[in-house]
């Protein structure tokens, strides 16, 4: 298994005067983060729903069972 390294590098500098890279790199990063936190609260959604519908049909299996 191959071990990597984070080098922590200061972005605030320009290269050549040209937007740095580093500044796709946090962007992008930043965007993975908001779609991880959007799935997350999808998941929990998803999962909520789920429950609920499992409570639902337990409810109206009871419900015919005493009729």
């Amino acid at each position: 298994m191959e071990s990597h390294q984070l080098f922590l590098i200061d972005s605030s500098k320009s290269i050549r005067g040209k937007r740095n890279v580093l500044d796709d790199v946090v962007e992008l990063t930043e965007t993975i983060r908001d779609l991880e936190i959007s799935l997350r609260g999808r998941d929990e959604k998803v999962r909520r729903q789920r429950e609920q519908h499992q409570v639902y049909v337990k409810e109206k299996e009871e419900e015919i069972m005493r009729q």
